[in-house]
């Protein structure tokens, strides 16, 4: 294991390609308690991972750069202020997983467990003995389902989970639902699917956000993340869309994701709504396209790429782009892409500027 308190790139068997950015701060035989740092580069959860789990520890490597130019440029936060309970965890000096698990138990914490076979649990435990734990648990839409609860066995428990952004909106959240009741989509956010070619992103990737204006061709979306921030303004292509939705369990716990976060001054961190109101009208693809710098990153969902790709444009004409990709947080082989096959551009957004700022931090633009 490596030293403690450094920045390191953390694989696991359980959860491979995906990797964890964090700090190692304490390591018993079998676990290891981890601070991380989330997607979004901000303040993470504590978690604690199986040392058999894991598979290769980094400390240097192209994500590493780039979480530490965030850290040179301050652009790493805590929004959720995690840091105080962040710290009650590591000071309570949980050692083996049966402590970790009494622990939860005991100050009745909202948990995520992931197992040795890459599934993942979250909810509150009910009740534990030396070989399983029973966990009252939510499905990926935030709902209880009717009381059932579900039991596993301690050995196949390769990861739990506290605190993180997630799992704190989702405390708060069934905390209200208990106190409070129901909440709908009152502030008519959309779900907005898109017609992939590849069968796991039809099935599981969709846009969130508030639909601003739309022209005969075009939406522009102010898009959220999955705990309730307006993180970027999408041009979409009305034509690659698959369908809609503005009735769903998951976007109730968005709607009160976005309602906690405007009161604690979190819901706009990059000011993104003020840019989407200033269009008076909705540019076209090609016209993004064509203007867009040599040196300006754009982020692009085409629907037949099996992910979102940024780059920057090298050359475009009637019919499409030439797209210089980053891959591994470096330029790779250009690729051409036809207008017809994109479902959305990013006309700006957090993961944009945090890549671009990057890129100048490497003296790569």
């Amino acid at each position: 294991m490596k030293n403690k308190l450094q920045l390191v790139e953390l694989h696991q068997k359980s959860s491979e390609p995906n990797y964890l950015i964090g700090c190692i701060l304490n390591e018993s035989s079998e676990w290891v308690t981890f601070l991380s740092i989330d997607p979004a580069g901000n303040q993470g959860g504590i978690r604690f991972l199986k040392t058999n789990d894991i598979t290769e520890i980094n400390e240097n490597s192209p994500a590493l750069n780039f979480v530490k130019s965030l850290l040179e440029t301050n652009q790493l936060s805590d929004p959720f202020t995690l840091t105080g309970n962040n710290r009650t965890i590591i000071t309570s000096n949980l050692q083996n997983l049966y402590e970790i698990l009494q622990y939860a138990l005991k100050n009745e914490k909202l948990l995520k467990m992931n197992l040795k076979n890459g599934a993942t649990y979250g909810g509150y435990i009910t009740e534990l003995t030396n070989e399983e734990v029973r966990l009252f648990s939510y499905n990926d839409d935030k709902v209880f389902e009717n009381l059932v609860e579900t039991t596993i066995k301690l050995k196949d428990i390769v990861e739990i989970i506290f605190n993180d952004a997630d799992l704190k909106l989702s405390s708060e959240y069934f905390s209200y639902l208990g106190s409070e009741g129901e909440i709908g989509n009152e502030l008519g956010l959309a779900q907005i699917y898109f017609r992939y070619t590849d069968d796991f992103r039809f099935g599981n990737d969709m846009m969130l956000g508030w639909i601003v204006s739309e022209s005969d061709h075009y939406l522009l979306v102010e898009r959220l993340d999955d705990v309730g921030q307006i993180m970027g303004v999408s041009l979409v292509n009305k034509s690659a869309i698959a369908h809609i939705t503005n009735d769903s369990d998951y976007l109730n716990f968005i709607n009160f994701a976005c309602e906690y976060n405007q009161k604690h001054g979190n819901l706009d961190p990059y000011h993104f709504d003020d840019f989407a109101h200033q269009f008076t009208q909705i540019p076209t693809f090609a016209e993004i396209i064509r203007t867009s710098r040599p040196d300006h990153l754009l982020l692009v969902d085409d629907y037949e790429f099996d992910g979102i790709n940024w780059g920057t444009v090298i050359s475009s004409n009637e019919q499409g782009f030439i797209l210089r990709p980053i891959a591994n947080f470096d330029f790779s082989d250009p690729v051409q892409i036809p207008y017809s096959d994109l479902a959305s551009i990013d006309l700006i957004s957090s993961d944009t500027i945090h890549l671009q700022t990057y890129l100048k931090w490497a003296h790569r633009i």
